[in-house]
């Protein structure tokens, strides 16, 4: 490489440099206090993954074991060890910066190296530096790109791999040899191990659409030594990845695991959008946002995900470049057409309307990795890969000179924009939660089921490091979102069903039994009142005012009084009676019980408490789900305990009476059998003596 080339190079890193800090502005002078994009969106779980993956391999933990989240569950996410290309490259960054300021190198770096790497093979198929430029500039930047990167998609946007993938296996169809296969599998691999989404909407396609067809364009020229360099890639591609998609696939499968989401129709392409800019566009978003197809197709500000458009400058100089090379036109115009077919998704919509046509995708959402997924407008990242080099053939063709390549390449960034500025995106987690790392226990944020404030638990545990519960990345395991909703209700109104509120020794004892030690009331995505009424009703409980760290109102739980042997126990020892505490008032008889569950329930059971005079008479009774049905036992955890308040109601002396506890069936009102410990034990009920 002689010096001219050296220096084209750096300007073409200058370029996407330059390119990727304005469009993006002001990521780069919030570089260390906010994660770029929107504020509490996926980028604070990719932050997190990125923290836990580092966390888990120094402490020789499975990262798909999610230790630290899902309290208090022991719940696995097989999503989170089959793709550490990018745990990997943050890995070594943490021994100088933040987890903030990680994830917005990884994101600056990421629309840089995807530029360089587009840059890198459009040169090697054109030789022209400025149709390269051009093309590197088109891929990097594409409006459906840069709205993922709004949303915090970082899978999405580190897209350098596929361009270097089909660099080096383009070489290997033209002069088959072991650097050239060696190297397209390596890059194949890595870009695989990025994530299961881009294994299968980005790299599997990519590369079998452009070496398939660029070797059924070379048939006549190809031999033995093609196949076995062919061979050689995909034994490096898998001995990359079967580490980690072997026992993914494996685990998914034979645990019945359901991955897949719903969506895949919101998430597919109308092809009319292809030609409509971003509605959010700073020059000319007002006027388009008009059009009732980007009304019906843009409910939300923040819903980038269905941006399709690849630029109508762009398009016309991709189609011009098919027709002025038809020597390497097919292997990219195939691509272009393929990923917009496939885009489309299971079914045809077009300009709003569903014409009820099924397209390919409708079988190829039946395969495992499409089956779990649920957005088909990803492939639009190889439409974009398939328009720039058409773009760059173009530029070849029409000979022009700097300024006017220059002058397209302004035109397509600037037409091409989604938003700008960007957000503020997510402001760093509070200093203070440092703090917390001394203590043992549990973190809870609420309200946790409002999906940003998981995000917000999990990018804040970078901060403080304990476990936490809830907490939503890329799936959640079974069970997960039903019960975190009903935490927020259990604790802050009250749950459907319920014939009663929670008392505040029920929360308290709620808390204490699910080990939580620390309560952050979240500000940021809750309305005012509704915190207002949070901090108002866990104050009450907790008997102590919040400390406020701005972005957060924080709650110290007391500690729990350390439990005893168990009065009785039920159901083979998989729930137990722990306490029975009494407090009687004229007329009435207050009854606080403490449960622990050793095994998870398998039916809602109800309690009974039952008050049983000298003579052998019911004279008072309760009878509900525990907590008034708040907290059924089929949400009662392994190894936690709740408290369980009850009122009986009484007329008459209570010298000799005693309290029968048990639980039934509600439907068939059969008693779930009880064996005794301390308290005896009469009719599958526990017996208490009532003291006077």
């Amino acid at each position: 490489m002689n010096r001219a080339h050296r220096w084209a190079w750096v300007g073409a890193l200058a370029l996407y440099v330059a390119l990727a800090v304005v469009l993006t502005w002001p990521v780069a002078r919030q570089f260390s206090t906010h994660v770029a994009g929107f504020s509490g969106r996926d980028s604070l779980q990719y932050t997190w993954s990125l923290w836990w993956s580092r966390q888990a391999w120094l402490q020789g933990l499975d990262p798909a074991s999610a230790a630290y989240i899902y309290h208090p569950w022991q719940a696995r996410n097989v999503l989170l060890g089959v793709a550490p290309t990018l745990d990997a490259l943050a890995l070594p960054l943490y021994a100088l910066l933040t987890p903030t300021q990680v994830y917005n190198v990884l994101f600056l770096a990421s629309l840089v190296l995807s530029g360089m790497s587009m840059y890198w093979l459009a040169l090697d198929r054109t030789h022209s530096r400025q149709g390269a430029l051009l093309a590197g500039a088109i891929f990097a930047f594409a409006a459906p790109r840069m709205g993922h990167a709004l949303l915090g998609h970082l899978t999405h946007i580190a897209a350098w791999w596929l361009p270097l993938a089909l660099l080096f296996g383009l070489r290997m169809l033209e002069r088959p040899g072991p650097l050239a296969a060696i190297l397209c599998g390596l890059f194949s691999g890595l870009g695989i191990l990025v994530a299961p989404v881009v294994a299968a909407y980005t790299m599997a396609p990519g590369l079998a659409f452009v070496l398939g067809f660029e070797a059924l364009r070379r048939r006549r020229h190809l031999r033995r030594e093609h196949l076995g360099m062919l061979a050689l890639a995909i034994l490096v591609t898998a001995l990359l990845t079967a580490p980690t998609y072997g026992p993914f696939v494996i685990e998914a499968l034979r645990e019945g695991q359901d991955l897949s989401a719903e969506g895949t129709a919101l998430y597919s392409v109308d092809p009319a959008l292809l030609v409509l800019p971003s509605p959010y566009h700073p020059v000319w978003g007002r006027l388009l946002q008009r059009l009732p197809l980007l009304r019906t197709e843009f409910p939300e500000a923040n819903d980038l995900e269905r941006i399709a458009y690849l630029g109508v400058l762009p398009l016309v100089l991709a189609i011009y470049g098919a027709f002025v090379d038809r020597r390497q036109r097919w292997p990219w115009l195939v691509t272009l057409l393929l990923a917009l077919v496939l885009a489309t998704g299971p079914t045809l919509v077009l300009a709003g309307r569903s014409t009820g046509i099924p397209m390919p995708y409708a079988l190829l959402q039946r395969l495992p990795l499409f089956a779990w997924g649920r957005t088909p407008e990803r492939f639009l990242q190889l439409a974009s890969l398939a328009v720039a080099m058409l773009v760059g053939l173009a530029v070849v063709s029409l000979r022009l000179k700097p300024w006017a390549t220059g002058g397209l390449l302004v035109v397509c960034v600037l037409g091409g924009l989604t938003l700008w500025p960007f957000p503020d995106g997510t402001a760093a987690p509070p200093e203070q939660l440092g703090t917390l790392a001394r203590y043992e226990g549990v973190v809870l944020d609420l309200p946790i089921s409002k999906r940003q404030i998981g995000n917000l638990a999990l990018y804040y545990q970078t901060q403080h490091g304990r476990p936490i519960v809830g907490g939503y990345i890329h799936r959640d395991p079974s069970g997960q979102r039903a019960y975190v909703k009903a935490l927020d209700e259990a604790l802050l109104s009250q749950a459907d069903g319920a014939a009663r509120r929670m008392t505040g020794a029920e929360r308290l004892g709620l808390l204490q039994g699910l080990d939580v030690r620390h309560l952050l009331v979240h500000r940021d995505h809750v309305k005012e009142a509704d915190v207002a009424h949070a901090v108002d009703i866990l104050t009450a409980a907790l008997r102590v005012a919040p400390e406020d760290w701005h972005a957060v109102l924080v709650f110290e739980v007391p500690e729990a009084t350390p439990v005893q042997e168990p009065l009785a126990s039920f159901d083979d020892g998989a729930i137990e009676l722990l306490s029975v505490a009494a407090h009687q008032t004229p007329g009435q008889l207050e009854i606080a019980l403490q449960w622990r569950a050793q095994a998870m329930p398998e039916r809602a059971w109800s309690v009974f408490v039952h008050l049983i005079d000298a003579n052998g008479g019911r004279v008072g009774q309760s009878d509900s789900e525990p907590a008034g049905g708040n907290w059924p036992t089929t949400l009662w955890a392994p190894g936690t305990t709740i408290v369980d308040e009850h009122t009986l109601r009484f007329d008459g002396d209570l010298a000799g009476a005693i309290l029968q506890v048990g639980l039934y069936d509600t439907m068939t009102g059969e008693r779930l059998p009880a064996k005794p410990a301390t308290l005896t034990v009469q009719q599958d009920a526990a017996v208490l003596p009532l003291m006077q």
